[in-house]
Formats: C-alpha cells, sequence, structure tokens
C-alpha cells in the first residue's frame, strides 16, 4: 500500500481571511515574501551604495522575520537561506 506524503506535510489550515493565530502567521510570510520580490526588484535598479546597502540590510531583516515564521509554523529552520526567492 501506498503512502500519501502530502498529508504529512504540516500546512495550516488556514481560513480566508485568516483569523486563528497561525493563519494570521502564514499570511505574515506571505505578505514578507512578497516584500522580498518587491526589494528585489528595487535593489537592481538601485544607483548608489548606500541605497543597495539599506535594501540589502532591510532585505535580510525580513528573512530573518520569514525564518522565525516558518519556525514556528513548520517546525524547520533556515529555509530562507536553502530556498531560492524571485527577487
Amino acid at each position: 500500500m501506498r503512502s500519501n506524503p502530502e498529508k504529512e506535510i504540516p500546512v495550516p489550515n488556514v481560513q480566508s481571511p485568516p483569523t486563528d493565530e497561525r493563519g494570521q502567521l502564514y499570511s505574515r510570510v506571505v505578505e514578507t515574501c512578497q516584500t522580498l520580490c518587491r526589494l528585489g526588484g528595487a535593489l537592481d535598479k538601485a544607483d548608489s551604495t548606500v541605497e543597495r546597502t539599506r535594501l540589502e540590510r532591510q532585505m535580510n531583516a525580513l528573512k530573518r522575520e520569514m525564518d522565525a515564521a516558518i519556525s514556528t509554523l513548520y517546525g524547520i529552520t533556515n529555509v530562507v537561506d536553502r530556498i531560492e526567492l524571485p527577487i
């Protein structure tokens, strides 16, 4: 008999709009990912070293925040560094 691995993945049941803490945390991860993508585009267009540094610092802070949220949701760490975001 074949197991169903999808049922073993700890994906939170998210309501729309999310009302519980996990749902809100999941929404925050999605929003953070979208912000990282937007900042990545801005980083590509940055004209100065100061602007690039500011954007890189902001992105690093968001990555840490996103990693902590993913750790809380799924029990895994250092996810953001292991995946390639489309930025």
